[in-house]
């Protein structure tokens, strides 16, 4: 009879440090787990007003838009994207690539059209959004190509091409 009571309390005793350990496992925070192929593939996030504009040498304009925080999933789950973010924008060849990779060796500085973008860095919270600006001047007739990528601290990127005929 001592022996089954001994038992009992051995089994009690493993049963209650296993519960504990499962009560505190489940109480940890989730980590956000980084996806294949993260920061290498355009996130998608910012959405301009026009994607093509017309402009006469030295005529100026303002294109307008937002960089709306998303989310991606991994096995069924739902992370968003947030971070700190900074914006910048770069000329280079009209490409229509989904991969930073392929499209980065590529992007210079904007040439022969004045170019500034408004805000140059932010915080952008999970689900949130933030209002942008894009002044384009073109300093002579052409095509430009220009890119407004956002980089965020926590490794994604996002970019759309703007093009702007000037003649």
């Amino acid at each position: 009879m001592e022996r089954i009571e001994a038992l009992l309390v051995v089994v009690g005793l493993l049963a209650l440090s296993v519960l504990g350990y499962a009560m505190t496992y489940n109480s940890q925070p989730r980590t956000q787990p980084v996806p294949p192929g993260f920061g290498n593939f355009n996130a998608k996030l910012i959405h301009l007003n026009a994607t093509s504009v017309h402009l006469k040498v030295g005529q100026s304009l303002t294109v307008k838009g937002e960089l709306a925080g998303g989310h991606y999933r991994i096995n069924g789950e739902e992370y968003p994207y947030y971070g700190r973010v900074s914006l910048i924008v770069y000329g280079g060849p009209a490409r229509d690539t989904p991969q930073w990779i392929a499209l980065e060796p590529h992007l210079t500085a904007p040439e022969g059209i004045a170019v500034s973008i408004l805000p140059k860095e932010f915080y952008l919270q999970p689900n949130g959004e933030e209002n942008i600006s894009v002044s384009i001047t073109p300093r002579k007739s052409g095509t430009f190509h220009l890119y407004v990528v956002a980089v965020s601290d926590q490794g994604w990127r996002a970019w759309v091409e703007l093009n702007v005929t000037a003649g």
